[in-house]
């Protein structure tokens, strides 16, 4: 795939698989199997916008009221196609714009930030593994590379709401200083580890940025977490050794128990 460090591919025919394409674990999935299993991102998974809709005064688009993990898409979806297709076929396409999607836009533009390319394929081909960074944009200021996830909530204090008395599974548990359990630090986790697959893939030596952005129902604007070189050496680079080691193990099990 073009932009791609690596071909990526979801699984295909067994034709097509004879070709070179490779079936790949998804990393976020990967991650709440080894180190936080069971445990959501936030929101709900089963929505049903269309009903919401009817029952306000003011009509109200579908996708408007959708929330959780089908918000989350919708946005990812939007914020996808503004940045790879430009903005004239954005609109063409798009009849209503997520407010979330506007408040990306606004955020980028306030941090100086021009996004250059939406869903950067990255993968580790010998575990196959494979992931994706939101934003890929550079700074207007410096010229520095900067990588951006994006994830929604209702309100940042859930975001960043951290769970008392829990702790993460296998590796990522036994780091000190101990990461926080919340969404916030989960999300840096991701992040991380996919800039880890993509200088390893790309030989990207330079310096960057990294950032998650949050985009909340309840800010007007969305709100950057750094993610720096020290939170990167501390749980990115151990839980991306981890994986590494652990993958082949894991899918060998699961798939002597089918």
């Amino acid at each position: 795939m073009e932009g791609s460090c690596f071909y990526f591919a979801r699984p295909q025919p067994p034709d097509q698989q004879q070709q070179g394409w490779i079936a790949l674990k998804g990393l976020t999935s990967l991650l709440r199997d080894f180190y936080w299993p069971g445990c959501k991102w936030g929101g709900k998974t089963v929505n049903k916008p269309e009903a919401r809709a009817k029952t306000t005064k003011t009509w109200v688009p579908p996708m408007m009221s959708a929330k959780g993990r089908v918000r989350g898409s919708i946005v990812h979806r939007q914020l996808g196609e503004y940045v790879n297709l430009g903005r004239k076929q954005f609109l063409a396409q798009n009849r209503h714009v997520h407010p979330l999607v506007r408040q990306a836009l606004r955020t980028l533009e306030a941090s100086s930030l021009y996004p250059v390319q939406a869903e950067y394929k990255v993968a580790q081909v010998d575990v196959r593994l494979g992931s994706a960074i939101d934003l890929l944009c550079v700074n207007m200021h410096t010229g520095t590379p900067t990588f951006v996830e994006v994830k929604t909530s209702a309100r940042r204090s859930l975001f960043e709401q951290v769970s008392p008395g829990k702790e993460y599974d296998g590796l990522l548990g036994k780091i000190r200083p101990p990461l926080l359990f919340s969404d916030c630090a989960r999300a840096k986790v991701q992040l991380g580890v996919t800039l880890l697959m993509a200088i390893e893939g790309t030989g990207f030596a330079g310096r960057f940025d990294a950032f998650v952005m949050l985009l909340a129902d309840d800010q007007a604007q969305g709100f950057l977490y750094a993610v720096p070189e020290s939170f990167l050496r501390t749980y990115a680079v151990p839980a991306y050794k981890d994986i590494q080691m652990r993958l082949p193990l894991w899918r060998a099990e699961n798939k002597s128990k089918k």
